[in-house]
């Protein structure tokens, strides 16, 4: 099987990189089409910062290897054309904002030669309720696809705030198991350390902080005393909650830190990005600056100054 994941004409290619249940979401599609057996996969990136951005993110998982990344705006077919696909072979074409569970093996038997849109219903879990599409492309261009019901559920994913709303129903295991028409359960990389709260290796908590789920808490992360994280709390990579911090339905990014005391609140906090409301509210008190990294060199370089120094006052 093969697919082509393209940026959606009328939406920011940005949604790639929104994270879901500590992925991107563009990462959780290439594990719903390899738990399709899809062997052969194009991405197309806009040719521009965030296609680079996109491409370093690939660079670490291990489920992109194989991907064949296509740095130009170009078409699905002629996408499909450049990393070698067959001309007499149907493909499925998955728009970067769409994240389903079922199995496509099932959308490529409905398609035949003229192919099809598969129409996915979303979850129960979730407040919206659009219907995103799934399209399979056949050898014959201009052929009129029919619509048919795709199977599985399926979510299009268009801002932070929806993002997060999901990876909070993954987190709290709302969506449904694996079974015969729920292919790919989405998985949680992390270990469940309260209710609904999840988190990774290297990361830090105290003892006197507060986590209630759903919450992430990614890798090398700090939770200071007296801070609370969840509920809908998304920590990313190296992010620092201080002492007296709250985080609640919020994000915050990488490697940022909050100011000891201030509360993010539907809202998101990034470096260099500030702070943005991400569904209905305000963070009107939130103060984010980037964390200071421990320099293991210079720390060295500082205590044998120190020690040199010492044995000079000891003469």
């Amino acid at each position: 099987m093969r697919a082509v994941i393209h940026p959606p004409a009328s939406l920011d290619p940005f949604v790639c990189l929104l994270p879901v249940a500590g992925r991107p979401l563009i990462v959780r599609q290439l594990q719903w089409l390899r738990a399709n057996g899809v062997e052969q996969v194009v991405v197309v990136l806009p040719p521009s910062a965030l296609g680079d951005a996109v491409a370093r993110r690939l660079a670490d998982e291990p489920v992109s290897r194989d991907v064949y990344l296509l740095r130009e705006e170009v078409s699905v077919r002629e996408a499909a054309r450049r990393a070698g696909f067959p001309d007499d072979a149907s493909f499925v074409a998955l728009p970067y904002d769409v994240l389903g569970d079922g199995d496509l093996t099932r959308l490529l038997a409905k398609a035949e030669a003229a192919g099809a849109r598969g129409v996915l219903a979303p979850p129960c879990a979730l407040p919206w309720r659009r219907h995103p599409t799934v399209d399979v492309l056949g050898p014959d261009p201009r052929a009129e696809r029919r619509t048919v019901v795709g199977p599985g559920w399926g979510v299009s994913v268009r801002t932070l705030g929806e993002a997060l709303e999901l990876g909070d129903a993954i987190l709290r295991g709302r969506l449904p198991e694996a079974g015969p028409e729920h292919l790919f359960p989405v998985q949680v990389h992390g270990v469940e350390i309260a209710p609904g709260v999840w988190t990774t290796r290297g990361a830090r908590i105290h003892p006197r902080a507060r986590l209630v789920g759903p919450a992430w808490i990614d890798r090398d992360c700090v939770v200071e005393a007296e801070a609370q994280v969840g509920p809908g709390a998304h920590l990313s990579a190296g992010a620092v909650v201080t002492r007296g911090c709250r985080v609640v339905r919020g994000y915050l990014g990488e490697d940022a830190m909050l100011e000891e005391g201030t509360r993010l609140v539907d809202a998101a906090a990034t470096i260099g990005g500030g702070v943005r409301g991400v569904r209905c509210g305000e963070a009107t008190s939130a103060t984010v600056r980037p964390r200071p990294r421990w320099n293991a060199r210079a720390t060295l370089v500082a205590a044998a100054m120190m020690i040199a120094t010492l044995a000079m006052l000891a003469l």
